[in-house]
């Protein structure tokens, strides 16, 4: 879950959206108050064949409540421009026209029981679910590496346009090799556009046809089930998210498909504010698992401190399984870490993990865990004639690619201002916090104390490769 803009650590839950916020994975509390998921950076935009929009120091204990920012699920380090659009072999189609439902009849809140769709719980008991996106083949990598310790995969690959208009993109390569691992697939729809978000839970017409469109897609394709990943909506529409995925839901189970959905991270209720949309306790019985975006409490627009503090964490968690119950609830764990310039300011850059360790290995700093925080972070000081950070990725993925696409939308996107100089660049003090298999050791202890599900990764390809020991051992403990 992305834009400029400082927020103050003073009151993310309540935080007001911020005007051209850009995002990958997600926020939370900030996230939450900001888009974050996917903790991270400034939205995505992602094109897939035509115009495809995804938008992609911390205080000793109590933490303040973050202040409100627009928030955005972490993108990749990887420029927009560098990331593939179209793969080989990829075909397009258009989904079908669908009949326009009566209003009266399209969209009411729905009030099911309870769902009874199996959840494929491992013998351990603890919940692996990671997200997944076709733009950076470092992610493909990850998967291929580490098909053994997820149980279900979040794939972020569905969008929603301004008319309501739904694209899919399905990589066939990638559905065979999570059959063959008996992992679940679950296509994961993204947004992070104020207006979209409206346009697709307030139109009755528009949401009718989203649920039939979603669930008709996810069974002809032999899904498991569908994630929502709705971020930057407005507190105003809080009452028709819910009717939203109240009907999608009931959709759903009733194909015996399951919903998973992401939600920001909040440790109280809040009617302000990028988390006030969310009514938890309401959506609770309509979803499967929840992830809990709890991470990017410090984010790329703000000032330099721990991405998912360990006491917030536990304060996020602890409020989560409150409204949730418990056994549907996992834990957000981001996989990366900021690189903020002190000396010039300016916005963070967003770092894989094997980037941070080249970098703390290039300056000869120790990357050490935060007593207070129990996050990871070091610091070092960039010269003017250093040479850039070492994007560390993998080949281009040559995957069998399907994508659908509604007809063309006559409602324009609004172009995002230009970026200004990436402070980055400059030489410079910089201070990175990161979050590694250490940190992950202390987040895990937050899980066992609430008693939830277990873990939702954001996202495959950024992660300390240690951390998949980390996880190994928590789920083989007694």
């Amino acid at each position: 879950m992305h834009g400029s803009g400082v927020a103050s650590p003073a009151d993310r839950e309540g935080r007001a959206p911020r005007p051209g916020a850009w995002k990958p994975a997600a926020t939370f509390q900030h996230k939450e108050a900001a888009l974050a998921r996917r903790s991270l950076l400034a939205f995505s935009a992602l094109a897939i064949g035509g115009t495809l929009l995804s938008l992609v120091g911390c205080s000793s204990d109590p933490l303040p409540t973050p202040t409100p920012r627009p928030i955005a699920r972490l993108a990749s380090p990887i420029p927009t421009a560098a990331r593939p659009t179209v793969v080989a072999g990829s075909q397009a189609t258009a989904l079908p026209a669908m009949p326009t439902p009566s209003p009266a009849a399209a969209f009411t809140p729905a009030h099911p029981s309870p769902t009874t769709i199996p959840i494929r719980t491992p013998t351990s008991g603890r919940i692996v679910l990671a997200y997944y996106v076709p733009y950076d083949s470092t992610s493909w990598a990850s998967l291929e590496t580490h098909a053994d310790q997820i149980d279900y995969l979040a794939t972020q690959t569905v969008f929603a346009d301004r008319c309501g208009g739904i694209t899919t993109q399905d990589d066939r390569t990638l559905q065979a090799f999570a059959r063959s691992h008996g992992i679940p697939v679950l296509p994961s729809i993204f947004t992070y556009d104020q207006a979209i978000n409206h346009k697709l839970l307030t139109d009755a017409a528009t949401a009718a046809r989203a649920v039939d469109i979603l669930t008709r897609y996810v069974v002809e394709e032999g899904y498991a089930g569908l994630d929502v990943d709705l971020e930057n909506i407005a507190p105003a529409d809080r009452n028709a998210l819910t009717a939203f995925v109240g009907q999608l839901g009931a959709a759903l189970h009733a194909r015996g498909k399951l919903l998973t959905m992401a939600v920001p991270a909040k440790t109280t209720e809040t009617k302000t504010g990028l988390s006030a949309a969310y009514d938890e306790a309401a959506l609770a019985p309509h979803v499967d698992l929840v992830t809990i975006m709890s991470y990017d409490y410090s984010w790329a627009g703000g000032p330099p401190g721990a991405i998912s503090p360990d006491s917030w964490v536990d304060r996020v968690i602890g409020y989560a399984t409150k409204q949730f119950p418990p056994e549907k609830v996992l834990m957000g764990v981001g996989f990366y870490g900021y690189d903020w310039n002190v000396s010039n300011g300016g916005r963070a850059r967003a770092l894989r993990y094997p980037q941070a360790e080249a970098l703390a290995s290039r300056y000869g700093a120790s990357i050490a865990l935060d007593p207070v925080t129990r996050s990871a972070t070091f610091r070092y000081v960039a010269q003017p004639d250093d040479p850039p950070i070492p994007s560390l990725g993998a080949p281009p993925l040559r995957h069998d690619i399907h994508v659908s696409q509604p007809p063309p939308c006559s409602i324009p996107t609004p172009t995002p201002a230009p970026p200004a100089k990436p402070s980055w660049e400059l030489p410079g003090q910089h201070v990175v916090w990161l979050e590694n298999a250490r940190s992950l050791a202390a987040r895990l202890e937050i899980v066992q104390k609430h008693h939830a599900a277990g873990i939702a990764a954001w996202r495959l390809g950024q992660e300390d490769p240690s951390a998949w020991s980390t996880i190994r051992d928590w789920r083989h403990r007694s």
